[in-house]
């Protein structure tokens, strides 16, 4: 069973069953490419894997918020393209048999 869980902007990992970690069943944790632990529990290879993620200060980017006009366009958008994907997909029932079919 793969399991995998990281950062990749700061190369935390706990990874088990992949390619980069021994094959023994265990959950390593990796920073910077170096393996710096190996547990047989998943819940203490995270709660190392939380440990070093306080230690390096690292503090994911701060999203960009919307306002209220620019959020109601988008919805808007997505609202008309789902409208004609929906029309345009049950067209074909709608077409009768007219000249040239089933010749």
């Amino acid at each position: 069973m793969e399991f995998r869980q990281g950062i990749p902007a700061i190369d935390l990992w706990v990874k088990r069953g992949t390619g980069d970690v021994p094959s023994d069943g265990k959950y390593h944790v990796l920073h910077g490419g170096v393996l710096v632990a190996s547990f047989r529990q998943k819940s203490a290879a995270l709660a190392r894997y939380k440990e070093l993620l306080a230690a390096s200060g690292w503090t994911p980017p701060k999203r960009e918020t919307l306002d209220r006009d620019e959020l109601i366009r988008q919805e808007d958008i997505a609202r008309d393209l789902d409208r004609g994907f929906d029309y345009w997909s049950s067209a074909f029932s709608y077409r009768s048999g007219g000249r040239g079919r089933n010749r």
